[in-house]
């Protein structure tokens, strides 16, 4: 299976996103499957007009001031990956998926340091001018597990694991900090003919480059359909911790933002 993606993007006009796909049954039960891809990731605002002034040194002699600005002229990231993945279903109820990646990344955003620039207005400091350019590449190799399986007419249970390998000089630039490990599960129960219960429970290894540690995190739904084609739901997120960090942004020092524990109430109505 061939095809392509078109998309036109203000800052770099149109984008091409071609990508191949080929799925082989060697058993009735058996599935493997193989798809080369190719996605570009175009620049943000911020990274295209972003200006951001932060002292580095304000006590210094003459102070220090390091100033990010973005650029027009930054090009959208690149990345082609390659995919190979096997599938077994022994049995109705159950089924069993592995597959590995490659993906090469070139045009990553980052920045460039300038030369300091000395300044007199509105008193001395030296300014450090930088600058949002395109400079990095690399790769990252990854394998992920999965199980699925139906235990009873009224319980499901999932669970995947996930390894993330960047291959340097990807790993040492700042510019790929995916968690190394990453495990989910969740378990779905039908109470009766109409109350779900779905239970999450996941774990996220520590981003190093960022300084973001480790989480676990259990998310808990409750849902009711009492009325044909209505249903309310109530959800509990992140319950373990009363707030964590999960993400900082590589390219601007901004505060780092918690995710908070939460509790959220859906109303679904699902015309005929």
């Amino acid at each position: 299976i061939a095809g392509t993606k078109f998309e036109h993007f203000e800052s770099s006009g149109w984008q091409m996103q071609p990508s191949l796909r080929s799925v082989w049954h060697p058993a009735s039960a058996q599935t493997l499957w193989g798809a080369v891809s190719s996605a570009v990731h175009t620049p943000s605002i911020g990274q295209l007009s972003v200006e951001i002034n932060s002292w580095i040194d304000p006590n210094g002699a003459p102070p220090v001031l390091g100033s990010l600005r973005g650029s027009q002229a930054v090009d959208p990231e690149r990345a082609v990956a390659r995919e190979l993945g096997y599938r077994w279903q022994p049995d109705a109820r159950l089924a069993l998926s592995a597959s590995l990646s490659f993906t090469r990344y070139k045009n990553m955003i980052t920045t460039e340091l300038g030369s300091p620039q000395l300044k007199t207005s509105p008193f001395f400091y030296v300014e450090v001018p930088v600058t949002v350019i395109n400079s990095g590449s690399g790769t990252v190799r990854a394998f992920e597990l999965e199980a699925d399986a139906q235990l009873t007419r009224a319980w499901r249970l999932r669970s995947t694991y996930s390894y993330v390998l960047p291959r340097a000089p990807l790993e040492n630039s700042g510019l790929s900090d995916d968690p190394r490990h990453q495990f989910v599960v969740r378990s779905s129960i039908a109470i009766g003919a109409r109350v779900d219960a779905d239970l999450t429970l996941r774990h996220v290894s520590k981003l190093h480059l960022l300084g973001i540690d480790s989480y676990t995190g259990v998310d808990v739904r409750l849902a009711f359909k009492q009325i044909e084609r209505f249903e309310i739901a109530i959800a509990g997120h992140d319950l373990l911790d009363a707030q964590h960090p999960e993400f900082a942004d590589r390219l601007i020092d901004i505060p780092v933002t918690d995710v908070p524990r939460s509790l959220s109430l859906s109303a679904v109505w699902k015309p005929r």
